[in-house]
């Protein structure tokens, strides 16, 4: 699933920092990201991206679904 995250987030232009197997199953995964705005630092080939932020992978129904978690990872009990 490494693998996948990683290629899913090249073709995204984001960077993977670390991964981490979450509570309940997918993965929290760190990374630096673009934001899409066309005038935005990130925006050139070279730019500078933005984060890191943390997301949650998981599959749904055959598909990869990424969920926004923040710039801190949640604490699992």
């Amino acid at each position: 699933m490494l693998d996948a995250l990683r290629k899913r987030s090249e073709r995204k232009g984001a960077d993977v920092l670390e991964v981490e197997p979450a509570r309940g199953g997918g993965s929290y995964v760190l990374q630096m990201v673009r934001c899409g705005k066309p005038t935005c630092r990130c925006a050139s080939g070279s730019g500078e991206l933005h984060g890191p932020y943390w997301y949650l992978y998981r599959k749904k129904d055959g598909k990869t679904k990424s969920r926004y978690v923040g710039k801190n990872r949640p604490t699992e009990r």
